[in-house]
């Protein structure tokens, strides 16, 4: 039967940096000469499409390994006299973490518990840790589970009890090749009602309101829209012809003068 006299890498357990090159051999010694096939695990290896060796080929060489490469390899000697002899490598293919972040877009309301989810895969493991504004935060409000033999899982708990707590989170995946980070964005829910009741009036008279900055508005005695919504501020509109004016809390535009309702008694409500 035929027997492996030679095999490389040796031992077979090897480790290696994504992007290297790696050279697989063995030699076999029989009679009839043993011919040399590859596999990975069960599955043989002329399927597995760009992993193809040369045929009938005692060495098999990768030009650049990447992190997807089988983590089991085998070689098998047969010259079609039973026991056939196999030799099972094992690689670690080394590489710098990925990041991998499910919802990078996050949004609670205030007083609220948040929790954030990063994934970080490399090899060795990757140490994962969180930032707020360029400021480390601190490991008691986050847990770490390994997934896999490359994977790592971080969670990140918020008590969003003030304004400085929403923001930018930083996920920080390090290992000894390299380091990677993502963005989560916690953002503050903002609820808005659908606007009912919209009214429009029309009024004659002058008027004055101070607005949000303290500004007096005074309106002269041409035409007015006053819009009032049950979900917004008062806001007034005042028309002239060729002129546009606006403020924070009120907004004035160019159009021709339309026919509106007659304006409800209600314009005096406003603040002066």
């Amino acid at each position: 039967p035929p027997r492996i006299v030679d095999f490389l890498p040796n031992p077979p357990l090897h480790s290696i940096l994504a992007g290297s090159s790696l050279k697989l051999s063995c030699r076999a010694e029989g009679t009839p000469t043993p011919t040399i096939r590859w596999r990975i695990r069960d599955v043989d290896i002329s399927r597995s499409g760009d992993l193809l060796p040369p045929d009938n080929s005692n060495i098999w060489f990768i030009p650049s390994i990447t992190n997807t490469f089988p983590r089991t390899v085998e070689c098998i000697a047969d010259n079609g006299v039973l026991p056939a002899s196999n030799r099972v490598f094992t690689i670690h293919v080394e590489h710098s973490p990925v990041v991998i972040v499910n919802n990078d877009l996050i949004q609670s309301e205030p007083y609220q518990n948040v929790t954030i989810e990063c994934h970080a895969v490399g090899r060795p493991f990757a140490r994962i840790s969180w930032e707020k504004n360029g400021k480390m935060i601190e490991k008691n409000k986050m847990t770490y589970t390994r997934v896999n033999q490359t994977m790592t899982t971080s969670r990140l708990t918020i008590q969003m009890n003030n304004d400085d707590d929403f923001g930018q989170y930083n996920c920080i995946a390090e290992n000894m090749h390299g380091r990677m980070e993502s963005i989560v964005y916690v953002l503050q829910e903002t609820t808005t009602t659908p606007i009912k009741n919209e009214k429009t009036h029309r009024h004659s008279k002058h008027y004055s309101a101070k607005t949000n900055s303290n500004r007096l508005l005074t309106i002269s005695p041409r035409q007015l829209i006053l819009s009032t919504t049950t979900t917004t501020k008062t806001t007034i509109v005042y028309i002239e012809r060729d002129i546009q004016i606006s403020s924070s809390s009120y907004r004035l535009s160019t159009t021709n003068l339309l026919t509106y309702l007659p304006f409800l008694f209600q314009i005096l409500t406003i603040r002066r």
